[in-house]
């Protein structure tokens, strides 16, 4: 069984060692090694602490829990970076190993544009490392149209990453 809800301040804990662990086995190959080394639970915490914080900024997360654990999660809220322009922004999204292929994924992708469309954005964009193909293939297999390229300055490493947009909800079709 799979469901998805809004977190609450209290998940940041579960938020952030889900985040590691995937962090972990997809970025390895493409992470310079100290900044490899420094990720960790306990700053992640942190800073899932600061993201779950009551805010009106239009900034928010959800999880996706499958056969009783957190399996996934997405992040969205405004654009962080000129290269998004009007586009809201889904600035994370997560699926462990485990779970992949299930759908989480794309019921993420779905449940965060509909919070977005609702914030009043024309569309949404996206921001993937460039070196990260199975990511770019599933933005892609939704329809996301590549847009941009930017390097994005850390606060981990500078990376070089693209971005995927979607210019009009209704390519989505019915989001409910």
């Amino acid at each position: 069984m799979q469901s998805l809800r809004d977190t609450r301040p209290e998940d940041a804990e579960a938020i952030a060692r889900l985040h590691v662990e995937i962090w972990r086995t997809t970025y390895r190959p493409f992470v310079p090694q100290a900044v490899y080394d420094r990720l960790d639970v306990p700053a992640r915490v942190i800073q899932w602490q600061e993201l779950l914080a009551p805010a009106d900024d239009g900034r928010g997360t959800l999880l996706a829990e499958a056969d009783g654990v957190l399996a996934a999660f997405s992040h969205y809220g405004p654009p962080g970076d000129p290269v998004f322009g009007d586009l809201g922004e889904l600035k994370k999204l997560y699926v462990a190993e485990a779970f992949a292929r299930r759908g989480l994924g794309r019921r993420l992708l779905l449940a965060s544009v509909e919070r977005l469309r609702d914030q009043g954005y024309p569309g949404i964009g996206v921001g993937v490392l460039t070196e990260n193909l199975p990511a770019r293939a599933f933005y892609e297999a939704q329809g996301g149209k590549l847009i941009a390229s930017y390097v994005d300055p850390g606060p981990n490493w500078r990376s070089d990453n693209v971005v995927y947009a979607w210019h009009d909800f209704a390519a989505f079709g019915s989001l409910s």
